[in-house]
């Protein structure tokens, strides 16, 4: 299951109804809801860079630390200062053969 994180709900859901017909996909929101989700199910993190006011994708990152799980970046600010917590990076906007690339690149396990 890929894992898609930004407090913008209709990016999500872009997101999700884009590669939905080849990955399973889970979308939150809020920060606090990945503390209900089941860790071991999840093959993939797509993150933006800021989840409301309070959190960024370090606290993300800092959830997933001691797993493989590879992370992405999603971000509209192309300055940002690149660091070895992320697999790689989207830069908002766009297009959707690049976030396919950037999946087919770091999934984890084959498509269902």
């Amino acid at each position: 299951m890929i894992l898609i994180i930004d407090d913008e709900e209709m990016l999500c859901d872009l997101i999700s109804t884009i590669i939905g017909d080849r990955y399973s996909t889970k979308i939150i929101s809020d920060f606090d809801s990945i503390s209900k989700l089941e860790i071991e199910k999840i093959e993939m993190v797509i993150t933006d860079n800021r989840i409301g006011n309070t959190y960024t994708s370090k606290d993300v990152c800092d959830v997933f630390k001691d797993t493989m799980i590879p992370i992405v970046l999603m971000t509209g600010n192309t300055g940002i200062e690149r660091n070895d917590s992320y697999v790689d990076y989207l830069f908002k906007p766009f297009k959707k053969q690049e976030l396919f690339s950037v999946i087919e690149k770091h999934y984890k396990k084959e498509e269902r």
